[in-house]
This record gives C-alpha cells, sequence and structure tokens, in this order.
C-alpha cells in the first residue's frame, strides 16, 4: 500500500503527499535503495516531468540519480525520452556527473543526444561534463561514432568544434569494436559532407579489423545512382589509399618476440619518457605511437635467438574447456561491469564458479576474445585472478600460445608474469613446458624490456628453472633455445656480478 501511494506521489508530482509518507515511514527511499534494479520515485517522476518533484527527491537520496529501473535506464535517460528536456537540464544542473551514468549498452545521455540530433543538449552536456565525450558503449562508440552513424551532421559539427576547443581531436581516431574509426563509417553510409568534415582529422589509411582502409570501404559501398565515386575522389585526393598498398604494421606481440638490449631499453626509455620499470605506462600512449616507438627501439638491436628458431608445429597443448553453465558470460553483460574494478567483487568479476574458475577464465576458453578485451578494460587485474591450481589468464594464454593476448595482458598488468601456480610455475615456465616458443619469444621481450630477467632463473616445486626443463626436452629447436637461455641468464649474472 505504501509503495503504491509513493508511486501515485511520484507520477502526480505530489510532494505534500509524498513527506507525508516520508513521516510515516523514515526509512521509505532507503528501503528502495536496496533493490540493485527499480523504478525510484526519481525514475517514475523524471518520466512523467515534475523536475521539482525530481530535484527533491534527488536532493534526498542522491544515489538514485545513478540507479538503473529493470529495462537498464537512469532517471536523467527517462527524462530525455519522453521529451522532458527542462527536467534534464535542472537535474544535470543539480549533478552534471548523470550525464555520464551509463545505462543499457553502456549508453549514456550524450551518446543519446548525439544520436536523435538534440545539439542543445549536446552542447550543454559538453560544458558541464567534459569527461562524457571519452564514454563508450558496449559497441565501442564514442558519442561521434553514434552521431556519424545516424548521419546527424549537426550534432558531428557540435562533437568537432568541442574536440578542437579541448585539443582532443584524438579521440577521432578511436576504434569501435570492428576497429572502425568515424571516417570508416562515414564512408560506409555514402555520406559525403560528413566525410568532407573528417578529412584532414582523423588518420585516412587506418585499417579496420577487417584489414580495410575508408577507402576500401568507400570502393565497397559506392551507389553510382548517388555519385558514390565523389567520396572516393575526397579521399583520393586526401591521401586515402587502399589497404593492399599501406604498409603492415607490426603487432605488440611482433615487437615484443624481437630480442630486447639494454642499449635498446636505455635508448627507449631516453626517447619515449616512459619507466620501464612499469611497463603499462606505455598504456599513456596511443597504439600506433606505442607500435612504432617499440619497433624504432628494436630495429636497432640484434637478434640473439630469433633467425635460429623456427615455428613448432602442433606443439599448443589447446587448454581444456570448462564445462559448467554457471559464470555464463556475453559480451553485453561484460559491458555493464564498472570500470577501473569498482565493485567488481559484487558482480561476481573475480568469483570463481565451483570448478574453480572466473569469468574470464571461461571467456578465454570459450574464445570469446571481444569480451575477454572488454572485461579487461574495466578492471586490468583480473589477469591475475587465481583460479584452479592459481591459474591465471596469463598462464593460461601462455599455454596456449595466443600470443596477441599474451602481449596485451603483459602490457595491462606487468606483475602478472610474476604469478605462480601451485606448483610454483610462472607464465615462462608454462610456455616452455608446452614448447610455445612464439609465446616464450613475447615474454622473454618482455622480461628484457622491464629488466625483470630474474624471472628465468625461479624455481618451480621441484627445484627446476625454465633452463632445466628445455634441457629436459630432447628436440632441436629445445636445444638451441636452451643455448639462448643459458645466453640470457649468464649475461645477466654477469652485469649482477659487475655492479
Amino acid at each position: 500500500m505504501e509503495q503504491c501511494l509513493l508511486a501515485e506521489a511520484s507520477q502526480t508530482g505530489n510532494t505534500e503527499a509524498f513527506y507525508a509518507l516520508l513521516q510515516q515511514n523514515p526509512y521509505l527511499l532507503d528501503d528502495i535503495d536496496k533493490i540493485p534494479f527499480v523504478d525510484t520515485p526519481l525514475h517514475i517522476s523524471a518520466s512523467a516531468g515534475f523536475t521539482h518533484f525530481a530535484l527533491e527527491i534527488l536532493t534526498l537520496k542522491s544515489s538514485f540519480g545513478k540507479k538503473l529501473n529493470p529495462d537498464g535506464f537512469s532517471p536523467i535517460d527517462l527524462a530525455l525520452r519522453f521529451g522532458h528536456a527542462q527536467t534534464v537540464k535542472r537535474l544535470v544542473d543539480n549533478d552534471p556527473h548523470l550525464i555520464g551514468v551509463k545505462g543499457k549498452e553502456r549508453f549514456t545521455a550524450l551518446h543519446y543526444v548525439a544520436e536523435v540530433d538534440d545539439v542543445d543538449l549536446l552542447a550543454e552536456f559538453l560544458v558541464k561534463s567534459p569527461k562524457s565525450v571519452e564514454d563508450l558503449t558496449i559497441r565501442g562508440e564514442t558519442a561521434v561514432h553514434v552521431a556519424v552513424r545516424n548521419r546527424n551532421v549537426r550534432a558531428l559539427k557540435v562533437l568537432l568544434g568541442f574536440l578542437q576547443l579541448t585539443e582532443k581531436e584524438k579521440i577521432l581516431n578511436w576504434e569501435d569494436e570492428n576497429g572502425d574509426t568515424v571516417l570508416h563509417i562515414a564512408a560506409s553510409t555514402n555520406n559525403i559532407e560528413v566525410v568532407r568534415l573528417l578529412v584532414g582529422k582523423v588518420n585516412i589509411n587506418h585499417k579496420n579489423q577487417a584489414g580495410l582502409t575508408a577507402l576500401d570501404i568507400a570502393i565497397e559501398h559506392s551507389n553510382p545512382a548517388a555519385d558514390g565515386k565523389q567520396i572516393e575522389r575526397i579521399l583520393g585526393s586526401a591521401g586515402g589509399r587502399s589497404s593492399s598498398t599501406v604498409p603492415k604494421i607490426d603487432s605488440l606481440a611482433d615487437v615484443l618476440s624481437s630480442n630486447v638490449s639494454s642499449s635498446t631499453r636505455k635508448l627507449f626509455k631516453h626517447n619515449t619518457q616512459v619507466e620501464l620499470g612499469n611497463f603499462g605506462g606505455l598504456n599513456n600512449l596511443s597504439g600506433d605511437t606505442r607500435n612504432a616507438l617499440l619497433v624504432v627501439a628494436v630495429l636497432i638491436t640484434t637478434a640473439t635467438y630469433q633467425a635460429m628458431l623456427s615455428p613448432p608445429g602442433g606443439f599448443s597443448s589447446g587448454g581444456g574447456s570448462a564445462n559448467t553453465n554457471t559464470h555464463t558470460l556475453s559480451k553485453s553483460l561484460a559491458m555493464q561491469l564498472p570500470r577501473n574494478g569498482a565493485g567488481m567483487a559484487d558482480i561476481g568479476g573475480k568469483e570463481l564458479n565451483p570448478d574453480g574458475f572466473s569469468p574470464l577464465d571461461l571467456a578465454l576458453r570459450y574464445e570469446q576474445t571481444n569480451t575477454v578485451k572488454w572485461l579487461l578494460d574495466y578492471d586490468p587485474h583480473m589477469i591475475g585472478v587465481k583460479g584452479k591450481e592459481r591459474f591465471t589468464a596469463l598462464h593460461y594464454v601462455a599455454e596456449v600460445d595466443n600470443v596477441d593476448l599474451l602481449a596485451m595482458f603483459l602490457d595491462k598488468s606487468p606483475k602478472s608474469v610474476e604469478d605462480l601456480t601451485v606448483r610454483r610455475e610462472t607464465a615462462v615456465r608454462v610456455a616452455v613446458r608446452n614448447r610455445n616458443d612464439r609465446a616464450l619469444k613475447v615474454l622473454l621481450g618482455f622480461v628484457q624490456l622491464t629488466d625483470d630477467e630474474r624471472i628465468l632463473d625461479w624455481e618451480d616445486e621441484n627445484g627446476d628453472t625454465v633452463l632445466h626443463i628445455v634441457a629436459s626436452t630432447n628436440t632441436i629447436e629445445a636445444r638451441i633455445l636452451s643455448f639462448c637461455l643459458l645466453l640470457l641468464v649468464r649475461q645477466r649474472k654477469f652485469w649482477v656480478l659487475i655492479f
């Protein structure tokens, strides 16, 4: 009965009736706040456009402003969708952080106004919450992606002006889940005006995950009836090229697989001003800059063993799949997780299921790579979660020889290279035991780059180092690798003795 009266007061904006209920039960709002997903009085009043009532509730219980209802909408989401602009403005005046509240599919209020081309609210939101322009949906879309995808030229112009004013044009090169920049999307929609606005502001020859440049997409989606060749001409005159003529950029895994000498480390440290003792510092650089700098550093070194080793045939262990119906993990669910690990324990991001697997473990074993990447964007510490036999995600990718994820994990969680299983195995030890020389090359490049070669001397439960394990494998590749590891270990000990 009490809840019905409260809902009625919220729907009619009857502040007096609300306070009468509050006098009878001072814990009325607290009881509602205990429910994870619910239509609070703030949701109800905001959707009905009762601004004064909504502000009253927000003042008394500010947490309601960031709470989602069972449909995944916050109060400001509902006010926007029901066209109550004045209510939206007053709520945002009271708490600008409401603009960045992530609802269904991690859509924010900024994404929504960019989608519907409400340029007045868009401009106001950008001024009140500048950081919101960096928020991403579950598809990796910024508000700029959303505006371009919906062919909203007015919204795009507002966003471009803001990015220029705040010197954040780098956002225009951010990729969505398919590796598409806003220029890729503009080319796919045959939007000549948008392409003209973006040319000169975006990396014109960036390749998406399919390996296509914007020019490739323009050719693929050209519409002769609408003079589709015009976009091709615009891109071509601005330096746009097809993917077949754009040089391949080495991946982070390729770079780490190359040998890194002490001189390279010094040059890299001085030239980039990145503290290599904390490899996570590379995250402060753009992907292209980071790879380019690493490539330059590696190219000046002399390879110690790379030329001697050939890729192994059939040595990958493949890893086991978890037979469980728990921890079911979809990409859309993963995107609802809070950033930076806030509240991660509450939703089970670091919890193990009855089989000893974390959600990240299962995503890896079911080869849900995009889900893995998104999870780690929100909490890199999940890499170090210790599952069955204290196996971490880093141990697993070293075991199955997934060098791309291995390099990414090392970048996001440098300390994870020191994690030990119940058998006192590091990821290096796991890679060696499974004869995965690609994974080993990445790991060796990383420990050299971070001056952490001491890990190579660590012993497992039997007192074996990685060199013992390699020597016990009677293959030509193993003998060559044993020789290379011996050089690394001896070189490290030599410098320790000197200094």
